[in-house]
Protein backbone atom coordinates (compact mmCIF):
# COMPACT_ATOMS: atom_id res chain seq x y z
CA UNK A 1 0.00 0.00 0.00
CA UNK A 2 0.95 3.63 -0.77
CA UNK A 3 0.25 7.13 0.66
CA UNK A 4 0.85 10.32 -0.56
CA UNK A 5 2.90 12.55 1.20
CA UNK A 6 1.16 16.19 1.57
CA UNK A 7 3.13 19.23 0.51
CA UNK A 8 5.46 16.93 -1.88
CA UNK A 9 3.97 16.33 -5.00
CA UNK A 10 5.07 12.81 -6.33
CA UNK A 11 5.98 11.79 -3.60
CA UNK A 12 4.30 8.66 -1.84
CA UNK A 13 5.24 6.59 1.21
CA UNK A 14 5.33 2.61 0.98
CA UNK A 15 5.91 -0.42 3.31
CA UNK A 16 9.40 -0.31 2.08
CA UNK A 17 10.11 3.23 1.58
CA UNK A 18 9.69 6.44 -0.16
CA UNK A 19 9.22 6.76 -4.12
CA UNK A 20 9.86 10.18 -6.04
CA UNK A 21 7.90 10.18 -9.28
CA UNK A 22 9.87 12.70 -10.57
CA UNK A 23 13.21 12.00 -9.90
CA UNK A 24 13.00 8.11 -10.42
CA UNK A 25 14.51 7.49 -6.77
CA UNK A 26 13.63 5.68 -4.04
CA UNK A 27 14.56 5.63 -0.28
CA UNK A 28 14.72 2.35 1.34
CA UNK A 29 13.76 1.65 5.28
CA UNK A 30 17.51 2.76 5.37
CA UNK A 31 17.31 5.98 3.94
CA UNK A 32 19.57 5.25 1.48
CA UNK A 33 18.50 6.80 -2.00
CA UNK A 34 17.94 4.08 -4.98
CA UNK A 35 18.02 4.76 -8.77
CA UNK A 36 16.16 3.15 -11.70
CA UNK A 37 18.47 1.15 -13.74
CA UNK A 38 15.62 -1.09 -15.06
CA UNK A 39 11.90 -0.84 -15.10
CA UNK A 40 11.86 -1.82 -11.69
CA UNK A 41 7.79 -0.08 -11.65
CA UNK A 42 4.31 -1.37 -12.53
CA UNK A 43 1.96 1.24 -13.90
CA UNK A 44 1.43 4.06 -11.25
CA UNK A 45 5.39 4.63 -10.74
CA UNK A 46 5.58 2.36 -7.83
CA UNK A 47 8.64 -0.77 -7.12
CA UNK A 48 7.38 -3.96 -8.76
CA UNK A 49 5.48 -6.31 -5.90
CA UNK A 50 6.77 -9.49 -8.31
CA UNK A 51 10.00 -8.21 -7.99
CA UNK A 52 12.30 -9.91 -5.30
CA UNK A 53 13.43 -7.79 -2.48
CA UNK A 54 15.18 -9.04 0.96
CA UNK A 55 14.91 -7.19 4.00
CA UNK A 56 17.80 -7.41 6.77
CA UNK A 57 18.53 -5.16 9.29
CA UNK A 58 16.04 -2.69 8.15
CA UNK A 59 17.98 -2.20 4.86
CA UNK A 60 15.80 -2.98 1.92
CA UNK A 61 17.59 -4.53 -1.42
CA UNK A 62 15.49 -4.27 -4.84
CA UNK A 63 16.69 -6.22 -7.81
CA UNK A 64 17.36 -3.83 -10.46
CA UNK A 65 18.49 -0.71 -8.26
CA UNK A 66 21.39 0.70 -7.14
CA UNK A 67 22.56 3.04 -4.41
CA UNK A 68 23.49 6.14 -5.85
CA UNK A 69 26.02 8.90 -4.56
CA UNK A 70 23.61 11.58 -4.85
CA UNK A 71 21.42 12.73 -1.48
CA UNK A 72 17.79 12.63 -2.74
CA UNK A 73 15.55 15.64 -1.74
CA UNK A 74 13.12 13.45 -0.43
CA UNK A 75 13.54 12.69 3.73
CA UNK A 76 13.87 8.93 4.71
CA UNK A 77 10.90 7.71 6.68
CA UNK A 78 10.85 7.22 10.11
CA UNK A 79 11.01 3.46 11.20
CA UNK A 80 11.49 1.54 14.14
CA UNK A 81 14.86 0.18 14.87
CA UNK A 82 14.66 -3.23 15.55
CA UNK A 83 18.46 -4.62 15.21
CA UNK A 84 19.90 -4.38 18.09
CA UNK A 85 22.23 -7.85 17.55
CA UNK A 86 23.32 -5.71 14.59
CA UNK A 87 24.50 -3.13 16.68
CA UNK A 88 23.30 -0.65 19.00
CA UNK A 89 22.91 3.76 19.31
CA UNK A 90 25.63 4.92 21.53
CA UNK A 91 24.29 5.52 25.09
CA UNK A 92 24.28 9.04 26.75
CA UNK A 93 26.56 8.01 29.56
CA UNK A 94 28.96 6.56 26.64
CA UNK A 95 28.72 9.74 24.87
CA UNK A 96 28.78 12.02 28.19
CA UNK A 97 31.96 9.96 29.62
CA UNK A 98 33.82 9.63 25.96
CA UNK A 99 34.04 13.60 25.22
CA UNK A 100 36.40 14.19 27.69
CA UNK A 101 38.66 12.23 25.86
CA UNK A 102 38.63 13.89 22.82
CA UNK A 103 39.03 17.30 23.76
CA UNK A 104 42.27 19.19 24.49
CA UNK A 105 43.35 17.73 28.02
CA UNK A 106 42.27 14.10 27.38
CA UNK A 107 43.74 13.20 23.69
CA UNK A 108 47.04 12.26 25.32
CA UNK A 109 48.66 8.50 24.34
CA UNK A 110 48.48 6.23 27.50
CA UNK A 111 52.00 5.20 26.93
CA UNK A 112 53.48 8.83 27.17
CA UNK A 113 55.14 9.48 30.57
CA UNK A 114 54.07 12.91 30.27
CA UNK A 115 51.31 14.63 32.02
CA UNK A 116 48.95 13.86 28.76
CA UNK A 117 49.56 10.24 28.83
CA UNK A 118 49.14 10.17 32.27
CA UNK A 119 46.07 11.69 32.30
CA UNK A 120 44.82 9.00 29.24
CA UNK A 121 45.61 5.95 31.54
CA UNK A 122 43.51 6.78 34.07
CA UNK A 123 40.73 6.81 32.00
CA UNK A 124 41.82 3.66 30.09
CA UNK A 125 42.22 2.15 33.68
CA UNK A 126 39.16 3.39 34.79
CA UNK A 127 37.32 1.74 31.56
CA UNK A 128 39.31 -1.44 32.29
CA UNK A 129 38.45 -1.91 35.99
CA UNK A 130 34.35 -0.89 34.96
CA UNK A 131 34.58 -3.82 31.99
CA UNK A 132 36.10 -6.05 34.90
CA UNK A 133 33.36 -5.38 37.27
CA UNK A 134 30.87 -6.01 34.85
CA UNK A 135 32.12 -9.20 33.25
CA UNK A 136 32.94 -10.69 37.51
CA UNK A 137 37.04 -10.89 36.56
CA UNK A 138 40.44 -9.27 37.69
CA UNK A 139 41.06 -6.20 35.85
CA UNK A 140 44.46 -6.68 34.81
CA UNK A 141 42.76 -9.96 32.53
CA UNK A 142 40.94 -6.98 30.77
CA UNK A 143 42.66 -6.72 27.04
CA UNK A 144 40.98 -4.18 24.79
CA UNK A 145 41.05 -4.95 21.53
CA UNK A 146 39.30 -2.82 17.86
CA UNK A 147 36.75 -5.42 17.13
CA UNK A 148 35.03 -9.02 18.49
CA UNK A 149 36.47 -10.54 15.19
CA UNK A 150 39.91 -9.49 16.39
CA UNK A 151 39.36 -10.62 20.09
CA UNK A 152 38.33 -14.21 18.58
CA UNK A 153 41.30 -14.67 16.21
CA UNK A 154 43.77 -13.38 19.29
CA UNK A 155 41.77 -16.19 21.75
CA UNK A 156 42.43 -18.81 18.47
CA UNK A 157 45.84 -17.81 17.12
CA UNK A 158 47.26 -17.46 20.97
CA UNK A 159 46.12 -20.82 21.69
CA UNK A 160 47.36 -22.51 18.81
CA UNK A 161 50.93 -21.36 19.59
CA UNK A 162 51.06 -21.49 23.05
CA UNK A 163 50.23 -24.98 22.48
CA UNK A 164 52.95 -25.45 20.19
CA UNK A 165 55.48 -23.93 22.34
CA UNK A 166 54.84 -24.96 25.52
CA UNK A 167 53.21 -27.83 24.87
CA UNK A 168 55.05 -29.27 21.81
CA UNK A 169 51.73 -29.97 20.12
CA UNK A 170 53.05 -29.65 16.20
CA UNK A 171 50.13 -29.85 15.09
CA UNK A 172 47.03 -27.76 17.44
CA UNK A 173 43.25 -28.91 17.29
CA UNK A 174 40.46 -26.75 18.29
CA UNK A 175 36.79 -27.37 19.07
CA UNK A 176 34.12 -25.40 18.35
CA UNK A 177 30.42 -25.71 16.72
CA UNK A 178 28.50 -25.46 13.68
CA UNK A 179 26.56 -22.30 15.40
CA UNK A 180 29.47 -19.97 15.86
CA UNK A 181 30.21 -17.10 14.24
CA UNK A 182 32.18 -16.31 11.24
CA UNK A 183 34.45 -14.46 13.18
CA UNK A 184 35.64 -18.03 14.68
CA UNK A 185 34.72 -20.68 11.40
CA UNK A 186 36.66 -18.64 9.05
CA UNK A 187 39.44 -17.85 11.03
CA UNK A 188 39.47 -21.78 11.60
CA UNK A 189 39.23 -22.54 8.12
CA UNK A 190 41.80 -20.05 7.16
CA UNK A 191 44.38 -20.99 10.08
CA UNK A 192 44.01 -24.69 8.90
CA UNK A 193 44.63 -24.12 5.28
CA UNK A 194 47.90 -22.33 6.35
CA UNK A 195 48.40 -25.58 8.25
CA UNK A 196 48.40 -23.76 11.56
CA UNK A 197 45.70 -26.31 13.24
CA UNK A 198 43.06 -28.29 12.48
CA UNK A 199 39.35 -28.07 14.02
CA UNK A 200 36.80 -29.83 14.86
CA UNK A 201 32.92 -28.73 14.73
CA UNK A 202 30.66 -30.08 16.84
CA UNK A 203 26.66 -29.73 16.24
CA UNK A 204 24.52 -28.10 17.91
CA UNK A 205 20.70 -29.48 19.24
CA UNK A 206 17.53 -28.16 17.45
CA UNK A 207 17.26 -25.38 19.94
CA UNK A 208 20.66 -24.50 18.62
CA UNK A 209 22.48 -24.19 21.83
CA UNK A 210 25.93 -26.52 22.26
CA UNK A 211 25.27 -30.11 24.23
CA UNK A 212 28.23 -30.11 26.69
CA UNK A 213 28.53 -34.08 26.27
CA UNK A 214 28.77 -33.59 22.14
CA UNK A 215 31.41 -30.86 22.53
CA UNK A 216 33.66 -32.47 24.72
CA UNK A 217 33.67 -36.00 23.01
CA UNK A 218 35.20 -33.98 20.16
CA UNK A 219 38.48 -33.14 22.25
CA UNK A 220 41.39 -34.85 21.49
CA UNK A 221 45.39 -35.52 22.68
CA UNK A 222 46.30 -32.48 20.99
CA UNK A 223 43.12 -30.14 21.53
CA UNK A 224 44.35 -26.46 22.77
CA UNK A 225 41.08 -24.48 22.70
CA UNK A 226 37.51 -25.31 22.89
CA UNK A 227 35.85 -22.19 21.51
CA UNK A 228 31.73 -22.02 22.18
CA UNK A 229 29.48 -19.09 21.78
CA UNK A 230 27.50 -18.01 24.51
CA UNK A 231 24.21 -16.53 23.08
CA UNK A 232 23.88 -17.02 19.10
CA UNK A 233 23.76 -13.96 17.13
CA UNK A 234 21.15 -15.48 14.69
CA UNK A 235 18.21 -17.44 16.72
CA UNK A 236 19.20 -15.72 20.62
CA UNK A 237 19.76 -19.56 21.94
CA UNK A 238 21.46 -19.39 24.89
CA UNK A 239 24.50 -21.94 25.99
CA UNK A 240 24.98 -22.97 29.25
CA UNK A 241 28.85 -22.21 28.46
CA UNK A 242 29.71 -23.43 32.71
CA UNK A 243 28.36 -26.82 31.91
CA UNK A 244 30.65 -26.94 28.75
CA UNK A 245 33.53 -25.95 30.67
CA UNK A 246 33.16 -28.22 33.51
CA UNK A 247 32.49 -31.71 30.92
CA UNK A 248 35.74 -30.07 28.41
CA UNK A 249 37.85 -30.44 31.37
CA UNK A 250 36.87 -33.54 32.76
CA UNK A 251 37.41 -35.16 29.60
CA UNK A 252 40.91 -33.31 29.17
CA UNK A 253 41.41 -34.51 33.10
CA UNK A 254 40.09 -38.47 31.63
CA UNK A 255 42.06 -38.18 28.22
CA UNK A 256 45.30 -37.07 30.23
CA UNK A 257 45.93 -33.77 28.64
CA UNK A 258 48.99 -31.75 30.27
CA UNK A 259 47.88 -29.46 32.64
CA UNK A 260 46.73 -26.38 31.43
CA UNK A 261 46.76 -27.37 27.96
CA UNK A 262 43.44 -27.00 27.37
CA UNK A 263 41.69 -23.63 27.03
CA UNK A 264 38.29 -22.67 27.06
CA UNK A 265 36.76 -19.57 25.50
CA UNK A 266 33.33 -18.29 24.72
CA UNK A 267 32.90 -15.31 22.63
CA UNK A 268 29.98 -13.60 24.93
CA UNK A 269 29.42 -10.60 21.89
CA UNK A 270 25.57 -11.02 22.04
CA UNK A 271 25.01 -11.58 25.55
CA UNK A 272 26.65 -9.33 27.31
CA UNK A 273 24.42 -6.09 29.09
CA UNK A 274 21.47 -8.22 27.99
CA UNK A 275 21.82 -11.47 30.45
CA UNK A 276 24.38 -11.85 33.27
CA UNK A 277 27.62 -12.69 32.62
CA UNK A 278 30.82 -13.84 35.07
CA UNK A 279 33.94 -14.92 33.80
CA UNK A 280 33.92 -16.66 37.36
CA UNK A 281 30.85 -18.74 36.88
CA UNK A 282 31.35 -19.73 33.56
CA UNK A 283 34.14 -21.00 34.25
CA UNK A 284 36.34 -19.99 30.89
CA UNK A 285 39.90 -19.34 30.39
CA UNK A 286 39.32 -16.34 27.77
CA UNK A 287 36.22 -14.29 26.59
CA UNK A 288 35.20 -12.20 23.88
CA UNK A 289 33.01 -9.17 24.92
CA UNK A 290 31.84 -6.44 22.33
CA UNK A 291 31.13 -2.76 23.26
CA UNK A 292 28.87 -1.96 20.42
CA UNK A 293 26.59 -4.23 21.13
CA UNK A 294 25.30 -2.73 24.36
CA UNK A 295 25.40 1.11 23.50
CA UNK A 296 29.81 1.86 23.34
CA UNK A 297 30.61 2.63 19.39
CA UNK A 298 31.96 0.78 16.75
CA UNK A 299 35.61 -0.21 17.46
CA UNK A 300 36.19 -1.03 20.91
CA UNK A 301 35.82 -4.82 22.26
CA UNK A 302 38.04 -6.83 24.58
CA UNK A 303 39.08 -9.84 25.02
CA UNK A 304 39.40 -11.12 28.96
CA UNK A 305 42.47 -13.48 29.38
CA UNK A 306 42.33 -14.75 33.19
CA UNK A 307 45.14 -15.45 35.22
CA UNK A 308 49.03 -14.67 35.27
CA UNK A 309 49.86 -18.04 33.68
CA UNK A 310 48.73 -16.99 30.09
CA UNK A 311 50.19 -13.39 30.34
CA UNK A 312 53.28 -13.98 31.33
CA UNK A 313 56.01 -17.08 31.05
CA UNK A 314 56.56 -19.89 28.99
CA UNK A 315 52.60 -20.49 29.21
CA UNK A 316 51.38 -17.05 28.13
CA UNK A 317 48.69 -16.96 25.16
CA UNK A 318 50.61 -15.75 22.43
CA UNK A 319 49.91 -12.16 21.27
CA UNK A 320 47.98 -11.97 17.93
CA UNK A 321 49.77 -8.55 17.46
CA UNK A 322 53.68 -8.10 18.51
CA UNK A 323 55.40 -4.34 18.57
CA UNK A 324 54.12 -1.99 20.67
CA UNK A 325 53.63 -3.47 24.48
CA UNK A 326 50.20 -1.83 24.33
CA UNK A 327 47.53 -4.35 25.69
CA UNK A 328 50.22 -7.08 26.26
CA UNK A 329 51.46 -7.51 22.81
Amino acid sequence: PSVSIAGMPGVVSTDFGVFNRSQSSYIGLSGLPYSRVVKPCVPGGLPSPRRRCSLRCGVIHRVGMKPVMAASAVAPVAVPYLDCNGTTPVYDEVRAAMLPCLDASGFGNPSSGHVYGANAKRKVDNARSQVASLLECDANDVVFTSCGTEADTHAIWGAAFRAKGAFHVDVPHVVATTAEHPAVIETLKMYEQLGILKYTLAPVTNEGNADPATVAECITTSTCLVTCMHANNEVGALTDIAAVSQACRQRAEEMKLPEGQLLIHTDAAQSVGKVPVSVKAMGVDMLTVVGHKFGAPKGIAALVVVGDELHEGPKRLVPLLSGGSQERG
